[in-house]
């Protein structure tokens, strides 16, 4: 058959010519009449799997549909406490990653099968930073981790003593002095003094996590004191749309009669603030607090607090204050002056230096837009500036003002544009060449490590330039994977090859590059009988690149550049975004790397992983059908009708389930520095101990076989 030449030129690394050493004397050595008389007839069954697949489920009831969040799977706690901030510890590795659309994506991803346990970190505000779930089944159900119980803090601010907060809202929508015995608060802490609840739309969700990075410092440009000066008379709610971190943190506010210049010359001793949330965070459990659940504010004169008032008079100024850490759930007080740290929404009034130390504690924006649909916000760091990290989003509220005209709202936020991720998976695979017959099984013919990093994408849909919502899930933009020879042990003249089985009509550009050389597009060679996808030559002899049986150390391969193929692969976006190469197709069908890999001693023979079809080519149909099922292999194959019948095959590259080992296997989430490949002559069971009781249990014992082996 003609082949078809993808994109540009072609970059073939094989000719048929270069396949004819010794493959006559493999052709007369493979009878296809002769079975080894010492494996079974009866077939492995048994895939040798080092992955397993799961379905992701993020329990997460309150997010509004269609919001996105990026995140990243862990095998171990990702996270650790430091100087009472959580943060993500250096040297971790994710197993996974990716988008997740709220109430709209299936999230399916294939992990280690030695994972017992999964770790959730994310990248966005507005959902839980980490969440936890044991792996048992499909489903891995992941549930938020509250880190503060984790923190106790210091035990001065665990003590409340006589420091008790001024004033504080209750239920009867009065104000009360700070002689009663605890904050108005249920069980679960959350104020009982709820005036109203409303679903936050996750179009202003998207533009705050679009502007503002957790860890990172927020722009300079929204580093404003968020004061509320009225113009006309106005009421006023306050709603923790986020909280992230540790602390346990109180929100108060204070109001005057003037001017956010005249505080200047105010002293803000004998300004009183009052409470408004005791424990500003947000909780997953029922009758805890929830983003848009708002409190009232309440206006008073003097210490008349029975007579508090709904609406803020013209002419004052609002701000807030955090105490950092102050709410003690033991007693349900508030600490006025916690040792974390008191901090004001008006940064004159911030403890800090302002010199070598910034003042500002607060961010200060409008994430709705021009068209009267304001949604105003603010955010604390809840840290003292010299050791926090400046992002301003520990926690963070949404204020509702009537009117809105009261107030000058302050910037409104631009449009997002993408959110993209990377997802990166490695692992490494071994071949015996030796097949349809036994081999030694030392697994070291040919061992090749991949990198591979997908990048996923979701862009938003605008009318006349105004954000409306995402267009569509997340889909897949392009892959670039890094295949790496790491050793040769084999005589044949083995080459590595690709069956990607991903439609080529979906490509934009495929390139292939070897070591530091010219990336150059790259020929995809087309599969019979309707196989799905297409056949890459990856590399030429393996034996002309690395020397037999040579262990070589990181840094030789490292260095040697010949022996690494890095693969790209840009996928058409069209305009429509249903025909997109969504996430879900992606991940349901597994169309990563390492794709099907196998290895060409000869033209006619292709080794490929445990029941993975053979790709069919011209070679498979003329000559290489007849050594399915002969000599040590079971593959359930029609040989005598291989064109009409190859598809209905169950079982590919098996032996008998007397041969315990493979012709060929993957070793997911491993590297070649953790990967001790056997000795010529030295069968894998031998090497990794555990290798036999993963084999004799169907895989359910011992998968963490290969991370532990022989000294």
């Amino acid at each position: 058959m003609k082949k078809i030449i993808f994109n540009l030129s072609t970059v073939g690394l094989l000719t048929a010519l270069l396949f004819m050493t010794a493959s006559c004397e493999e052709k007369d050595y493979f009878n296809p009449n002769y079975k080894d008389p010492t494996v079974s007839e009866t077939p492995m069954t048994f895939d040798f799997s080092t992955t397993q697949d799961v379905k992701v489920n993020f329990d997460i009831a309150d997010l509004p549909e269609g919001f996105s969040h990026k995140f990243e799977l862990y095998s171990e706690n990702p996270m650790e406490l430091t100087n009472g901030q959580w943060k993500k510890r250096e040297g971790v590795t994710p197993i996974a990653a990716g988008i997740n659309v709220a109430k709209i994506s299936d999230i399916r991803r294939t992990i280690p099968a030695y994972v017992k346990e999964v770790w959730a970190y994310s990248l966005n505000q507005f959902v839980p930073q980490l969440m936890y779930a044991e792996v048992g089944g499909e489903d891995l159900n992941l549930q938020a981790v509250d880190l503060s119980v984790a923190y106790s803090g210091d035990t001065e601010t665990r003590t409340i003593g006589n420091n008790r907060i001024d004033r504080y809202l209750t239920t009867t929508g009065s104000v009360a002095g700070s002689n009663n015995t605890a904050t108005d608060v249920n069980s679960s802490h959350k104020p009982n003094y709820i005036d109203k609840t409303m679903a936050i739309p996750a179009k202003y969700l998207e533009r705050i996590t679009s502007t503002f990075q957790p860890k990172k410092a927020a722009p300079s440009q929204y580093f404003e004191d968020a004061l509320l000066y009225l113009h006309e008379e106005a009421e006023i709610w306050v709603s923790v749309i986020h909280s992230d971190g540790s602390y346990n943190s109180a929100l108060s506010y204070f109001f005057y009669t003037g001017t956010p210049e005249e505080l200047a010359t105010a002293d803000k001793t004998k300004i009183p603030d009052i409470l408004a949330f005791p424990k500003a965070k947000i909780g997953t459990k029922n009758n805890e607090l929830k983003a848009g659940q708002y409190v009232k504010l309440k206006y008073m004169t003097g210490n008349n607090y029975a007579t508090a008032n709904d609406k803020f008079p013209a002419g004052t100024t609002i701000g807030f204050v955090l105490r950092s850490n102050a709410y003690n759930e033991d007693n349900k007080r508030v600490n006025r002056n916690p040792t974390e740290g008191t901090y004001y929404s008006y940064n004159d009034w911030n403890p800090e230096n302002g010199t070598t130390v910034p003042k500002q504690h607060t961010i200060y924006f409008n994430a709705g837009d021009e068209n009267g649909d304001p949604f105003i916000c603010f955010g604390f760091e809840d840290m003292n500036n010299s050791k926090g990290d400046k992002d301003c989003d520990d926690v963070m509220f949404n204020v509702q003002i009537s009117p809105i005209d009261a107030i000058d709202p302050p910037e409104i936020l631009p449009e997002p544009g993408f959110q993209i991720t990377n997802e990166e998976k490695v692992g490494i695979l071994a071949f015996e060449d030796n097949w349809p017959a036994r081999g030694d099984y030392d697994m070291n013919d040919v061992v090749v490590q991949y990198n591979s990093k997908i990048t996923y994408e979701r862009e938003f849909e605008n009318l006349d330039g105004k954000f409306q919502g995402w267009t569509s899930e997340v889909y897949v933009k392009e892959i670039e994977d890094k295949f790496t020879l790491i050793h040769n042990g084999g005589q044949f003249y083995n080459v590595f090859q690709l069956h990607v089985p991903i439609d080529p009509n979906r490509i934009e550009s495929v390139t292939l590059k070897q070591g530091n050389g010219t990336e150059t597009a790259c020929e995809l060679i087309p599969l019979y009988y309707g196989q799905t996808g297409f056949k890459i030559d990856m590399t030429s002899y393996v034996k002309d690149i690395l020397t037999f049986n040579k262990y070589y150390t990181d840094v030789e391969l490292t260095n040697m550049l010949k022996n690494q193929f890095t693969l790209k692969m840009k996928f058409k976006i069209p305009e429509d975004p249903a025909a997109r190469f969504l996430q879900t197709e992606f991940n349901n069908n597994k169309l990563f790397a390492p794709y099907n890999p196998f290895i060409t001693p000869s033209p006619h023979k292709q080794v490929h992983l445990p029941n993975y079809p053979p790709a069919i080519d011209e070679h498979i149909v003329s000559d290489g059908w007849q050594l399915f099922s002969v000599n040590a292999d079971r593959s359930n194959v029609d040989r005598d009708n291989f064109e009409t019948a190859w598809g209905n095959a169950t079982l590919w590259y098996v032996s008998g389930n007397n041969n315990k080992a493979p012709f060929a296997i993957h070793l997911s989430n491993i590297t070649y520095s953790g990967f001790k490949i056997p000795a010529e002559y030295e069968p894998i069971d031998k090497v990794y101990p555990e290798f036999d009781e993963w084999v004799n249990s169907g895989g359910t014992s011992g998968t963490g076989w290969y991370l532990r082996n022989n000294p």
